[in-house]
């Protein structure tokens, strides 16, 4: 922003209220908070800057928010630890392992270690 007022010094500050940005002294806007294209794709956005002597002037401006692939996440945290009695029939269910993709519902499951004589399988539903 200029000001025709020689001398006149700048102050920029955002209008808007709770969203996740800032404004700098030289009216840089930058990222203050947590940002997720699933919890709010766009932000509409206002900043004033004013020379103290003037009414200040505003701008009206959209922030698009990108989507990225975020990977899934088990519905469980940390290490899931589960016990079976020895010599149970095979189909018996060991564990209900559930996983969350924001991004999609198409998940695929696979065991990559501990099954080496294929004694585990994983049923879908």
């Amino acid at each position: 922003a200029t000001d025709a007022d020689k001398g006149s010094e700048l102050t920029f500050s955002l209008v808007t209220g709770n969203v996740p940005f800032a404004v700098s002294e030289g009216g840089l806007v930058t990222v203050s908070g947590e940002i997720d294209f699933e919890v709010d794709p766009s932000y509409e956005v206002t900043v004033e800057v004013s020379d103290g002597v003037d009414p200040p002037a505003s701008l009206d401006f959209t922030i698009d928010i990108s989507n990225v692939n975020e990977r899934p996440t088990f519905g469980h945290m940390g290490h899931l630890e589960t016990t079976v009695v020895e010599e149970q029939p095979e189909g018996v269910s060991v564990a209900n392992i559930t996983a969350i993709d924001v991004d999609s519902n198409d998940l695929h499951f696979t065991i990559v270690s501990g099954n080496d004589n294929s004694a585990f399988y994983l049923e879908t539903d």
